[in-house]
């Protein structure tokens, strides 16, 4: 059976990259996907061990572990996202379809933020991937020294 131009292109590629700090490895994997004329996508996720125990460590152990206060870090989510927002809604006036995000999501709370990552100098980069959701490439990460 023929199907002319029912032949999609799909293009999958996966990158990953990993920190070990001390005993805490931290593994990274970014994947994208384009499947005929959907949107693209970009799904990153993240695990971090604690390689001694070989236990997972959730952000909030993290924050302990790295004596950080978490409501400070929680503010930081806010303005992070806050600034996200102001940024696409500018997009959006002139025209680009953008993702919308709500600031109010229970995703943005830190005991429900666990994709994060320990990189290099031990700095916490928690990532917010709306592709592993949604059909967008758009990601948010909050940096936290």
């Amino acid at each position: 059976m023929h199907h002319g131009n029912d032949a999609q292109n799909n293009i999958y590629t996966v990158t990953y990259a990993a920190y070990l700090n001390e005993n805490i490895l931290s593994v990274v994997i970014k994947a994208t996907l384009k499947e005929g004329n959907n949107a693209q996508k970009v799904t990153i996720q993240s695990y971090v061990y604690n390689i001694s125990t070989n236990e997972e460590i959730t952000l909030q152990k993290m924050l302990e572990i790295k004596g950080l206060n978490s409501d400070s870090v929680q503010d930081q989510i806010k303005e992070t996202i806050q600034a996200s927002i102001n940024y696409s809604e500018n997009l959006t006036s002139l025209g680009y379809e953008t993702f919308k995000r709500n600031i109010n999501d229970e995703m943005y709370k830190i005991e429900n933020s666990n994709n994060y990552f320990l990189g290099p100098n031990r700095s916490i980069y928690i990532i917010y991937a709306y592709g592993n959701e949604n059909p967008t490439t758009e990601s948010d990460i909050v940096y936290i020294n």
